[in-house]
């Protein structure tokens, strides 16, 4: 399975002016993160499509969002203008924060979600194949709700992602709801903790970068377990997730099949 990451990639720089020439802009600073997936509105009958993405992404690219050609350069990043392409507005559609989310069966907890849409204002050639990427890589879509019952003693459960910066990657699934302090007094609740694996040395590798975040976390069978936020400031093999559901409902979303 290839693991393509041009149109899963997405940057917002509406706050720099884009050049109308061929020549290269240098552009020192602009939030980079990952497409999460093409998603509509779950409580209207409106099919517009939306794009889902990290909160704390989104809402500081400004008016616009753009898609970006993978570069393999650390920042200051060069682009060509032509090269920069608007695929969504971003909306106030956010949250960030504890949300308050009831599984069946179960009683409310609140679940740390960093989510944000756009409106998608690519053409429908690119976003059918946005779409079909995503069937391509994540099946039907079909979501896990990940719990401490999937982690027996003594097991292993892997989990994948392909973000802008470190494309795919592999990781293990330590902690289904554990609490990340932010700072000294923002805790975010019931995050999902992932330790970054290479499957070929067997040892701890880096699971995600600046740039990978909003990208989808899915298991061996291409089922969505969630979406990522960030990593630790102790450890950078550690990464953080949402549990998807609670993202989507967040915001009032459901995927695009």
């Amino acid at each position: 399975m290839k693991y393509p990451t041009t149109l899963f990639s997405i940057a917002g720089i509406s706050n720099y002016p884009v050049s109308s020439t061929q020549e290269p802009q240098v552009i020192e600073q602009f939030n980079l993160g990952t497409l999460t997936a093409v998603v509509e509105h779950s409580t209207t009958k409106s099919t517009f499509p939306l794009l889902l993405s990290n909160a704390h992404t989104l809402s500081a690219v400004g008016e616009h969002l753009h898609c970006v050609p993978p570069s393999g350069q650390t920042q200051p990043l060069r682009f060509a203008s032509q090269a920069l392409q608007r695929i969504g507005k971003v909306t106030e559609i956010s949250y960030l924060g504890n949300f308050p989310y009831t599984y069946p069966n179960n009683w409310e907890q609140s679940y740390y979600v960093d989510a944000q849409l756009s409106q998608a204002t690519v053409t429908q050639e690119v976003l059918a194949s946005i779409k079909l990427l995503h069937r391509t890589q994540r099946g039907k879509q079909n979501l896990v709700d990940l719990s401490a019952h999937d982690l027996p003693k003594g097991s292993t459960y892997f989990v994948h992602k392909v973000g802008y910066t470190t494309g795919h990657t592999v990781g293990k699934i330590i902690e289904t709801h554990t609490s990340v302090f932010l700072n000294s007094t923002t805790v975010c609740a019931n995050v999902i903790l992932i330790q970054g694996w290479n499957p070929s040395t067997k040892r701890k590798h880096i699971f995600a970068q600046q740039g990978d975040s909003g990208a989808l976390i899915y298991n061996h069978k291409e089922q969505v377990i969630g979406q990522l936020w960030g990593i630790s400031t102790t450890d950078p093999t550690l990464a953080y997730a949402s549990h998807i559901r609670p993202v989507l409902a967040a915001v009032e979303a459901r995927f695009i099949y």
